[in-house]
């Protein structure tokens, strides 16, 4: 089926199919429009997903923009728009109100590549957010991080960084539940945040937060977020490697290359 003129979709659907930042050149001349990137990683979890619910995905992938070679290596960039919209119609074509959420809290932060391993062989669960802050961009480009200390609480905020495309529900679900259960494996414990808070509205349907998340939930915020106690970023990673993580962190270094100059 085809995509239906831009003009003629609703608002979230534009948000979808745009997802682009324009840069425009100081002194005039043509607009060029940077389209922000991510690893394939994550639309592949969303396509094994379906293809195990017995769902099909090519018509789903198609209405993104992607094809099945796109996603033949998860190291390749897609843009991150696409895998939004993609984890959003998934939703809806597997009929499941708490897809983005389930699907977070399935995965396993050894399947996430490079971050993850840095992740795991952080000493505590401050360090694995910091790093996970530090180097997100080594995942791809979309998503903007920023921890918070205040008082009692820790504080890990979360968001796409083209405004456009604030307040999807699938996506926000879904690295809410993958940060949650990934400070679960690393500790080996139950540990929940004190509460999350999401960009999006209270959705209409239920939606498994209680039972994934274990917290308080909070709707139409600025950020989405995850508030720990302080005690628990404390907490071990167990099985970290320091020497290990020495050896990952100069990979990350180089991956992203030199930080950009300020403008004076």
């Amino acid at each position: 089926m085809p995509c239906a003129p831009l003009n003629a979709l609703p608002f979230a659907d534009k948000r979808l199919i745009i997802g682009v930042g324009l840069q425009c050149p100081p002194f005039g001349g043509e607009v060029v429009a940077r389209v922000s990137k991510i690893a394939a990683r994550p639309a592949i979890f969303v396509v094994n997903e379906l293809r195990r619910r017995g769902t099909p995905a090519d018509d789903l992938l198609r209405e993104v923009g992607l094809r099945r070679a796109d996603l033949a290596d998860p190291e390749s960039r897609v843009p991150y728009a696409s895998v939004l919209g993609l984890i959003e119609r998934a939703a809806t074509a597997a009929s499941d109100a708490s897809f983005g959420l389930c699907l977070g809290a399935s995965r396993d932060q050894h399947d996430s590549g490079l971050i993850g391993y840095v992740l795991l062989n952080s000493s505590t669960l401050m360090d694995a957010l910091a790093n996970l802050q530090r180097y997100f961009r080594v995942v791809g480009e979309g998503e903007d991080f920023e921890i918070e200390h205040f008082g009692p609480h820790v504080t890990l905020r979360f968001r796409e960084t083209d405004p456009a495309l604030r307040g999807l529900r699938q996506n926000s679900d879904y690295i809410a539940a993958m940060v949650v259960r990934a400070c679960r494996d690393m500790t080996r414990k139950r540990v929940s945040p004190v509460r999350a808070e999401f960009i999006h509205r209270r959705p209409s349907q239920k939606v498994e937060y209680s039972e994934v998340l274990g917290c308080p939930v909070k709707f139409d915020s600025e950020w989405d977020a995850l508030v720990y106690a302080n005690e628990t970023m404390r907490l071990p990673v167990l099985g970290a490697d320091n020497k290990l993580l020495r050896v990952l962190e100069d990979v990350c270094r180089k991956t992203l290359g030199p930080p950009p100059r300020r403008r004076i």
